[in-house]
């Protein structure tokens, strides 16, 4: 892999909007400088993640670009601005980020499976939010979560079939 300036770049414009907003030429507050610094992390994260061979940095990078869309919708009024809602919606973005995770990296089935983890420990965040009736959700749509670790089987037997096939044809 040849080496490239791109994460310093990205810095060195992180620091002078951030110099501009010192020097009150732009103004920012705590919400879009956090924003700044998760979106830069996750396209910094992820750019390594596609360049390496073996995806890492994708799960990181997937995670802040995610931790930050949650942040904008909030600052939209799609969620509640408190913390019990903001605290669930960082589970469900690590979860979310597993299982985007095992999709690119081709990972063992604990992505799925933490993945989905995380984001039932961050749904219940919203039992706090007038109009969200989780109980409903969760007593009816159970068992989406047994396909979904079925599917996850299933895929990671399909992936771990097909590299033997290439693996034996190349050895051929």
């Amino acid at each position: 892999m040849r080496h490239s300036n791109f994460a310093a770049w990205i810095l060195i414009l992180l620091g002078v909007m951030l110099l501009l907003d010192q020097l009150d030429i732009l103004y920012f507050n705590r919400l879009t400088i956090t924003l700044l610094i998760l979106f830069a992390l996750g396209v910094l994260y992820l750019r390594k993640g596609l360049l390496h061979p073996k995806r890492k940095g994708i799960l990181g990078g997937s995670f802040f670009l995610l931790a930050a869309i949650s942040l904008l919708l909030m600052w939209a009024g799609l969620f509640p601005i408190s913390d019990p809602v903001g605290f669930g919606l960082l589970f469900i973005d690590l979860g979310l980020a597993n299982i985007i995770f095992y999709f690119v990296a081709n990972k063992r089935m604990i992505n799925i499976v933490m993945g989905i983890v995380f984001i039932l420990i961050g749904l219940p965040a919203f039992e706090a939010y007038p109009g969200w009736q989780l109980e409903h959700f969760y007593s009816t749509y159970w068992p989406v979560v047994l396909i979904l670790i079925g599917l996850g089987i299933l895929f990671e037997g399909f992936n771990q079939r097909s590299r033997k096939s290439i693996d034996s044809s190349k050895t051929a």
